[in-house]
């Protein structure tokens, strides 16, 4: 077997890190329902799952899910990047749901899943195909196995690290751009080899081709870690190049292009969206949240501080980091400083660089959660331990005995480090009696304690004898048996079935049975999260990290029982006995009771007197005054025609009420301002017989129309300007990119044909 390996190397690690892929994960795949695990319920499920439910239905309906009624008052859908509906392979996931004729919850849990470990085994391999053009280039002149294990070893650490092993799995957005930064990287490196005289264009293509993917895949956060990062690459490979800077700014031109280009059908109606969301007003103080020092510690001890360690990459592959930096591996420099540059970023506002980068570097002011920068880490280590695995296994061991000691000096120093603090905890475990307390801790220790004591006995066999494939296979299994034993299973998984998750509960029907179209619910308790888009029930409550400014004004910020007039609710779950405006108890779940309002406000209400207003600020502030009558004015901030001098008695009838699409009749005596329960957008076209009309913003933030006397046909229509726009441009980009890929195979066969007349030398 191992003479095979020799002929066909990379086909060997591919298949050891596909398997390896699949005994991490085998508890997800297994038919044996009593081994089964799924993922956690609450970010997964309550935004992933319910929002992929929801595309399943609109997809399968030959529909693109622009808006969405059923959460947050009515909400923009696709411009949401976390709803990733433009994504590809989550496209096709959805294709695949939606081919079935009924799906159930359980089922779209276990298809995102599956989703969830293919991307990662994606980008393992991805980092592999990476690593070995750069490993390739490092060590030149020894064996192609060298390159193979030492690639192999970097995509273990980025695929398996503690990073893709934390949060991602359940952030299925950031793990999902996450694993295209190797592809990225890759394009650039082979466009930028130093052996072409010119720049490889078309390898930058595939490397904007990447990022594109990275930010369809929905979390911009980690776009711009990628982004970044591939733009520092670009710029230090062309300056080793000796190129110009005019020709390094056109590379960087021409991968952002591509890149922005075929995602902007995303981009531009997110940038529409953010505009409007109360995230805007966050301050620097919001969003500089981070690691603590303290975290540090997850270098070598994993989840010794708590549930999740993304710092973590193996002790074996932090000793193989300090290798590389040690013996100066060429490019060992860059890496070295993107890593830096990622974990002081992590630590938010407790290090002074991020003031730095919240002023000076664009992009970075707009999100929370530095800790995110850890995915820099990841990938900065997995990169530098295949440099230091290179290293390891091309030491001339015969003529310089004298690093060897010094390893194994450090080696030892760390199996001392981590007895001392496993003695510690140890003795700490025995003191009642909150001893079990650090029952975590000690384990953690024990664990590192193992790894460090393994890596002292192996790897100076292995350097002494780094041409052996079975020593290589051992350094190889060290690094899996590390990995695997901190971050296989652990607590984002539980002993449940994915098909068995998200049975619909029985108080669901009740609240739908009782529902008027149009009107709304509020179900912050029972329901939760974004379920209501699982259930289609229009809820005033959602989850996703984007809302419109207005609605979370509305829900946090004045009296509840006007948040209900505001938003149309009918239906609600309440905690308490009794509610400040008439109702009837219809029924009660687990801890709560459902109640029906008896006289909401409709969807569409028509009205004749206006309050202007000079800002939406005053606008919300008299919303909030229960003494103004908001079901008799409409707060506008213009005028927006003649009205009566007296209330006229106008029907109002909806007629129907599509995700995208409003039809509303009105018969009426008089003029008079349509207000309706639907958050003001300016994607909502408005045509009143067939002739276009003007939105208006009532309230501070909700939607309206002028409507004059007599018997009118309104239609909304949900078009936003900025997805027809980003749809055009990402339409041409990719046509521009399938050109350059045609010209290239052309060329390629071009070359083929004439140097096949050639005669032989």
């Amino acid at each position: 077997m191992f003479q095979r390996v020799r002929r066909s190397p990379d086909t060997w690690a591919i298949l050891v890190l596909i398997g390896l892929w699949a005994i991490f994960f085998w508890r997800l795949y297994t038919p044996n329902e009593v081994d089964q695990v799924s993922l956690q319920e609450g970010d997964f499920s309550g935004q992933f799952v319910a929002w992929t439910s929801y595309s399943v239905e609109r997809f399968r309906e030959g529909e693109i899910p622009l808006w969405n009624p059923y959460m947050n008052a009515g909400t923009p859908f696709l411009a949401d990047p976390q709803t990733a509906v433009l994504y590809p392979p989550r496209l096709l996931t959805v294709a695949l749901l939606a081919s079935q004729s009924d799906v159930s919850n359980g089922e779209v849990y276990a298809a995102l899943q599956r989703e969830m470990t293919l991307q990662v085994l994606l980008g393992t391999l991805m980092m592999y195909a990476f690593l070995r053009r750069l490993t390739r280039d490092i060590a030149q002149d020894v064996p192609t196995q060298i390159s193979v294990i030492s690639s192999l070893i970097g995509a273990l650490v980025f695929g398996f690290g503690g990073f893709m092993s934390a949060y991602p799995p359940l952030q299925l957005p950031l793990l999902e751009s996450a694993i295209w930064i190797p592809l990225v990287l890759l394009g650039i490196h082979e466009a930028t080899r130093p052996t072409h005289a010119r720049i490889g264009w078309q390898c930058l293509v595939l490397a904007g081709v990447a990022l594109a993917l990275c930010a369809l895949a929905g979390h911009p956060q980690t776009l711009l870690f990628t982004t970044y990062s591939a733009v520092a690459y670009l710029v230090y490979r062309l300056w080793r190049r000796g190129t110009d800077w005019k020709t390094i700014g056109l590379a960087i031109l021409v991968m952002s292009l591509i890149a922005g280009g075929l995602s902007a059908a995303q981009l531009l109606p997110t940038a529409q969206f953010q505009s409007q969301t109360y995230r805007e007003n966050f301050s620097v103080d919001d969003k500089g949240g981070g690691f603590s020092m303290q975290d540090l510690t997850q270098f070598v001890f994993p989840y010794m501080l708590g549930r999740w360690t993304p710092l973590y990459l193996g002790l074996i592959g932090l000793v193989l980091v300090g290798v590389a930096i040690w013996r100066r591996v060429p490019g060992y420099g860059f890496w070295l400083g993107v890593g830096l540059f990622g974990l002081t970023l992590s630590f938010g506002q407790r290090l002074a660089i991020y003031d730095f980068v919240y002023v000076l570097l664009p992009g970075f002011g707009f999100f929370r959660g530095q800790e995110r920068a850890a995915f820099v880490v990841a990938t900065a280590g997995a990169v530098l331990a295949s440099m230091g695995a290179v290293q390891i296994l091309t030491w001339d061991y015969l003529s310089d005995h004298k690093p060897l000691r010094q390893l194994r000096r450090v080696l030892i120093g760390l199996m001392v480090l981590c007895a001392l603090f496993g003695l510690i905890f140890f003795v700490l475990r025995l003191i009642p009696p909150n001893g079990e307390l650090y029952q975590g801790a000690l384990d953690s220790a024990g664990l590192a304690l193992l790894i460090a004591v393994l890596m002292t006995l192996i790897l100076p066999s292995v350097m002494q004898q780094a041409t052996q494939l079975k020593w290589q296979v051992v350094l190889v299994a060290l690094v899996v048996f590390d990995l695997f034993s901190a971050n296989m299973g652990g607590e984002n998984y539980e002993p449940i079935p994915a098909n068995d998750r998200l049975p619909e509960p029985a108080f669901i029907q009740m609240m739908r049975d009782n529902l008027s179209l149009g009107q709304k619910i509020e179900g912050l308790v029972g329901i939760g999260s974004s379920y209501s888009t699982m259930y289609d029930l229009p809820d005033i409550w959602g989850n996703s990290p984007l809302q419109f400014e207005a609605v979370e004004f509305y829900l946090r910020n004045i009296p509840v029982e006007r948040r209900w007039e505001l938003l149309s609710v009918q239906v609600l779950n309440a905690e308490w006995d009794t509610l400040p405006v008439p109702y009837t108890r219809i029924g009660e779940g687990s801890g709560f009771y459902v109640y029906r309002l008896d006289d909401p406000r409709p969807f569409a209400h028509m009205m004749y007197q206006v309050r202007v207003v000079s800002n939406n600020g005053e606008a919300r502030q008299l919303v909030g005054d229960l003494n103004f009558p908001v079901r008799d004015v409409a707060a506008l901030k213009e005028n927006p025609g003649a009205l009566p001098e007296n209330p006229g008695n106008t029907v109002v009838t909806l007629q129907t009420l599509d995700p995208e699409k409003i039809r509303i009749q009105t018969q009426g005596d008089t003029s008079g301002v349509l207000t309706l329960a639907l958050p003001y957008d300016t994607g909502w076209k408005i045509e009143i017989d067939g002739r276009e009309a003007d939105l208006l913003e009532a309230y501070g933030g909700l939607s309206a129309v002028y409507v004059p006397e007599g018997t009118h046909q309104i239609e909304f229509v949900y078009r936003p300007l900025s997805i027809q726009i980003g749809g055009i441009i990402s339409g041409l980009t990719l046509l521009a990119v399938l050109g350059v890929v045609a010209l290239g195979l052309r060329g390629n066969r071009k070359t083929g044909v004439q140097d096949a007349g050639k005669p032989a030398a």
